[in-house]
């Protein structure tokens, strides 16, 4: 959302501000897809980061824009059900949109009515609903144990986007009554958890596709909290460190992020009792960008350094750092052409350094 939404005057009590930067929190975190409607006009007033990687475009490009620009049909509107829907309702309908590229969306809208800044609008989260890979008439392949586990993970990680949406929901509706959903972000995190857990199993099984775009990598850092919020905990310390110059790099966004996220998870679980993550980025050379992620945990030995990115590791051995989180940060960074060095201190503390070719 553009800057601090103005929003009513708050009750007795409650610093003014607080149901605003919630609402606005809210917005940010959430990888679920999330529009605000108006019905009146039929015009987007807000989109979050997930709308705008859904249909391929950018926010600005979508906030204002009419609603048939998604259903990519001039005579296709707001879908028929959205209209009308009481206060304290809520409709699921099923809808056809269009990304930027053409490709049809085949969705899932959850609607409620939702008061914008004194305006009657329409809440609204939006799933893909997959297709079935074989139909009735169709012969269903015989499937190997891979694909078996592969389609326990697909269904448990639509499970938990379901989950996030109706999380998402619950917070932006007591939001906007200006209370603090503490119970449904706290919700909101898990779930955050169990889906970075759902992409490293599939980065791993080579399932996770990648959608490669161009981007600063600093930019990317200096708003890292945004993504690193469901895997940190309230005696960590984050600390953000992003360079001045540009460094653009071209990669899918979305699997650097989580590249990100698997060794800020890790340093998190070895410190148990606490501590500080720092994150930095910057421009090593002309050819080549850097991150690295440095913690205050438990020390690896020298020579359980070898396994560092193996999965399913003993914990115990690598500073109760998890080898399945690190191994799929490192099939991220192969497939991104980056290089990784590894330090660990004698006592105390971890350091990895990611090196990743600049856009050309």
């Amino acid at each position: 959302m553009n800057g601090e939404p103005s929003g009513p005057p708050t009750p007795d009590g409650l610093q003014p501000g607080t149901s605003e930067q919630l609402y606005h929190r809210i917005f940010e975190t959430s990888p679920v897809a999330i529009l605000v409607v108006d019905p009146d006009s039929e015009a987007v007033l807000e989109a979050n980061h997930a709308v705008a990687e859904l249909y391929g475009t950018t926010r600005e490009r979508l906030i204002g824009v009419p609603y048939f620009r998604l259903t990519g049909d001039l005579e296709r509107g707001l879908e028929p059900a959205l209209y009308g829907v009481p206060p304290g309702a809520r409709v699921v309908t099923p809808a056809d949109h269009k990304r930027s590229d053409g490709t049809v969306l085949d969705l899932e809208i959850t609607a409620t009515p939702f008061d914008h800044h004194g305006i009657s609008a329409m809440l609204c989260v939006l799933r893909p609903t997959p297709k079935p890979a074989a139909g009735p008439d169709l012969p269903v392949p015989r499937a190997d144990a891979s694909d078996l586990v592969q389609g326990f993970v697909a269904e448990f990680g639509a499970l938990l986007n379901h989950m996030r949406g109706y999380a998402d929901e619950l917070m932006v509706q007591i939001a906007g009554l200006h209370g603090d959903p503490v119970g449904a972000r706290e919700l909101g995190d898990h779930i955050g958890r169990g889906d970075l857990l759902v992409r490293q199993l599939r980065v791993l099984d080579g399932r996770e596709i990648p959608m490669p775009e161009t981007f600063d990598l600093n930019e990317v850092i200096a708003g890292a909290e945004v993504f690193l919020s469901p895997v940190l905990r309230p005696d960590i310390q984050l600390v953000l460190e992003p360079g001045t110059s540009e460094v653009e790099l071209h990669a899918d966004r979305t699997q650097l992020e989580m590249a990100v996220a698997c060794l800020v998870s890790c340093s998190v679980n070895a410190m148990p009792d606490g501590g500080r993550v720092a994150v930095r980025s910057g421009a090593l050379t002309s050819e080549l960008g850097w991150f690295a992620v440095e913690d205050e945990g438990a020390p690896i030995q020298q020579d359980n350094l070898p396994l560092l990115f193996e999965p399913f590791q003993d914990a115990s051995l690598l500073g109760r750092r998890t080898g399945l989180e690190l191994a799929a940060f490192k099939r991220v960074i192969d497939g991104l052409g980056g290089q990784v060095e590894v330090t660990s201190g004698a006592y105390s503390g971890m350091s990895i350094l990611v090196m990743l070719p600049r856009a050309k």
